[in-house]
């Protein structure tokens, strides 16, 4: 999780950081949403860990990423015209070059959601995310009515509401990964994302707005036709 950095100093910090949930690994940075250097730093510290595979197995992974510049290694593209601008502009450049480095270190093979269809196609978006942010609207709502007098009085600093949250997100991820465990794997699957690449198990996709799909034999690499369109990606025509 991403949290702005103001106000926030190096050993206040510190102390916070003790109290956070131990599953949550929280990242500062100004404008606390994912930057290339925080998505190398995912790549780094946690995804590479992340697997049941050693990194030293080099087991070939697949890395499924929305349409959003950090993830597509693509930066600003405005010219840079200032001293400092271009210092920025080459280390942009620096930690993109990083990213594709550490991608193929690790033998991930990562694909891009196209533009407009998180909607249909992200297992995050169809259902995990929906059921995350439940669990932790349930734990807010209950620490609310337990302490609702300190609320009231805005007894809770800034450091101790960012201590809270990472308990809820800790404590709804394990309830997640117990609870909802079919849910989940049940989404990756009709979503093609754990199917087997052969085709064999195409039967169980199943993509809203899309009823009755069929997906051609993919080793013929030929356009699929749906709904009288020719297309080779969501949304694009040729």
């Amino acid at each position: 999780m991403y949290a702005g950095a103001e106000g926030v100093g190096k050993r206040p910090r510190r102390l916070e950081m003790k109290k956070y949930h131990p599953a949550v690994h929280v990242v500062f940075n100004p404008k606390a949403y994912c930057n290339s250097t925080a998505l190398l730093n995912w790549f780094r510290q946690q995804l590479k860990w992340g697997s049941p595979y050693s990194p030293d197995d080099h087991e070939p992974k697949l890395l499924v990423l929305d349409s959003f510049a950090p993830h597509k290694n693509t930066g600003t593209k405005k010219v840079a015209t200032t001293p400092a601008a271009k210092v920025k502009a080459v280390a942009e450049q620096a930690v993109r070059k990083a990213l594709k480095d550490e991608l193929k270190a690790q033998n991930i093979t990562s694909s891009i959601i196209p533009g407009g269809c998180t909607a249909y196609v992200q297992p995050l978006d169809i259902s995990v995310n929906k059921l995350m942010k439940g669990l932790i609207r349930d734990q807010e709502e209950d620490h609310w009515e337990d302490h609702l007098e300190e609320w009231k009085a805005g007894k809770f600093s800034k450091a101790d509401r960012r201590i809270l949250i990472t308990q809820w997100v800790g404590n709804a991820w394990e309830t997640l990964h117990r609870d909802h465990k079919d849910t989940i794997i049940k989404t990756f699957r009709q979503t093609g994302l754990s199917l087997n690449p052969d085709g064999s198990d195409d039967r169980e996709l199943k993509i809203r707005d899309l009823p009755g799909i069929e997906v051609g034999d993919w080793r013929r690499q030929e356009p699929i036709v749906i709904q009288g369109m020719r297309s080779n990606s969501c949304g694009n025509r040729d």
